[in-house]
């Protein structure tokens, strides 16, 4: 049966499980996005909140079609476009709506109101992948120096060039990450914690326990449609790895210390 539309032109409302999932650039969270987009019942957004406005645009009307209008960043807030336009609006029948967000993304557009707001009302919950920031900051900075970021299907064995860091950048990167990262944990309390190792190591268990907490019927495992770009031990990826280490901030050190360089 077709979706109603809105007089605003929107999707009908239809009450949903909604979701984020949310973690750091380079944690993982777009491979698991891929994998959870595959389910039928679930419906996974990505790129919608996108600085590219060609990618914002695609990601969202490749799904709506004409349906609503994609996210104008000097039209709206963020939090007002995923609660009014995206929330509880399947196209295609889905019981569960996700949105995968970034921690830049989520500081961008102040969105912890928004994870309190929809956690307090129920029928929502959080997936969180968290991975050491020091590595998710190497990690991004091959990626943007190789413009590599994932292999698809063709495998693709080049490897990305070791970089140079600056610490003063690392640093501010670490302690937005750990605030970030801790404030999403404190602020919604139906969360599921993933380690990226995890993902990495064995996708299978992990993409059940992510459905289990979904509380989806679905047992098929569907596996990511991107893979990890091919790389070396984060020794071999970065230069001065060890003056980096030194000139750090004892606390931030003893944080990324205290995680798998993975």
């Amino acid at each position: 049966m077709p979706k109603k539309e809105t007089p605003q032109g929107l999707i009908e409302r239809v009450q949903c499980l909604n979701f984020v999932l949310v973690g750091e650039v380079r944690a993982g969270t777009y491979p698991l996005h891929t994998a959870l987009n595959s389910v039928p019942t679930i419906v996974s957004h990505a790129h919608l909140l996108h600085d590219d406005v060609k990618l914002r645009n695609k990601a969202y009307t490749s799904y709506f079609k004409h349906f609503g209008a994609p996210f104008n960043t000097e039209e709206g807030s963020a939090h007002y476009f995923l609660q009014s336009r995206i929330f509880d609006r399947p196209v295609n029948n889905e019981q569960i709506i996700g949105v995968r967000l970034t921690y830049d993304q989520i500081i961008k557009y102040d969105l912890f109101d928004l994870f309190k707001e929809k956690t307090n009302e129920g029928d929502f919950c959080v997936i969180h992948v968290e991975r050491n920031p020091f590595v998710c900051f190497i990690s991004q900075k091959q990626a943007d120096k190789s413009k590599l970021y994932y292999q698809t299907a063709k495998i693709n064995n080049n490897i990305p060039d070791k970089v140079w860091v600056d610490v003063e950048e690392l640093s501010e990167f670490i302690s937005n990450h750990i605030a970030t990262r801790n404030r999403i944990n404190l602020l919604c309390h139906d969360v599921c914690r993933l380690q990226y190792q995890d993902l990495y190591f064995d996708f299978e268990t992990a993409m059940t326990s992510v459905l289990s907490f979904l509380e989806t019927t679905e047992t098929t495992i569907y596996k990511p449609t991107v893979k990890r770009l091919t790389n070396k031990t984060i020794h071999e990826r970065v230069f001065q790895l060890d003056k980096i280490l030194a000139e750090l901030p004892s606390d931030l050190r003893s944080e990324i210390m205290s995680r798998d360089l993975f």
